[in-house]
């Protein structure tokens, strides 16, 4: 190249080359000044009618020149109206009548899936407890035409009085006294959290992990905290979480602390 620049592709109406060093544009047979509205050498196709250093027949408003011989018909002509159809109403969305109209009423739109509780999850011990003590939860969801049990997780909250936190809570996640989502030693960003408690997802089936998993319309919870420094106190608590709407907590439990 000489120690020139290359050419850049302009994007502007016609998308040709613009080269930076010459300040003109690169219509493959003859360069184009922008500036004069002109071509630097004389058409090679001068004798068959075209102008001679005009660019596009002085129309480059609807036409284009991009071989640099001959110029292009109008983009505009060749592109059909826009159409758009509207189709007809087949119901009203008011009484049918109130506008005038007389079509029948439109039925409303099916309500959205929800989750819902027939049986709310609580602790079976406390609500305090000595530590290394193992205890239990069991909830039951709703299964009709707006409650489906798949948009319901049951997840255990914990929270510790101080110290330091265990290994597998790690920044930002690692502070005392605050409520985090409970996790097994296996979780990680990396399998989108699915080692936390009350997760749906593979590890929360009966084959994969019997003391927390997801069955039906039920879901069963077990957990026994151990190795933790002596004077630690934990803090637990079961939340429902609907994730068919925005993840939005429908149930609480009652908090169980267990003294270490």
């Amino acid at each position: 190249m000489g120690g020139r620049k290359a050419l850049i592709l302009m994007a502007f109406c016609s998308g040709e080359q613009y080269d930076t060093d010459l300040s003109l544009y690169y219509l493959r047979a003859r360069y184009y000044n922008p500036v004069s509205g002109r071509f630097l050498n004389v058409d090679s196709l001068a004798g068959h009618g075209q102008r001679r250093y005009e660019y596009a027949g002085a129309n480059p408003v609807d036409g284009s020149d991009p071989s640099g011989n001959f110029v292009l018909a109008s983009y505009w002509p060749l592109m059909a109206p826009l159409q758009i159809h509207i189709p007809s109403p087949k119901c009203s969305q008011g009484n049918g009548t109130s506008m005038g109209s007389s079509l029948p009423p439109c039925t409303p739109p099916p309500p959205p899936c929800k989750c819902g509780l027939k049986t709310a999850p609580e602790y079976n011990k406390g609500p305090s407890i000595r530590g290394g003590t193992e205890f239990e939860w069991h909830a039951t969801f709703l299964n009709d035409n707006t409650h489906k049990p798949t948009c319901c997780e049951v997840r255990q909250m914990t929270s510790w009085s101080n110290g330091p936190a265990p290994s597998f809570f790690y920044p930002p996640e690692n502070q005392p006294n605050t409520w985090y989502e409970d996790r097994s030693s296996l979780d990680s960003p990396l399998n989108g959290h699915a080692n936390r408690y009350g997760r749906r997802g593979p590890f929360t089936s009966a084959d994969d992990d019997p003391t927390n998993y997801y069955s039906g319309d039920d879901y069963y919870g077990y957990d026994k905290p151990n190795n933790m420094p002596h004077g630690e106190r934990f803090k637990f608590k079961l939340v429902v979480i609907d994730v068919c709407n925005h993840n939005s907590i429908i149930y609480t439990s009652r908090v169980l602390h267990d003294n270490f």
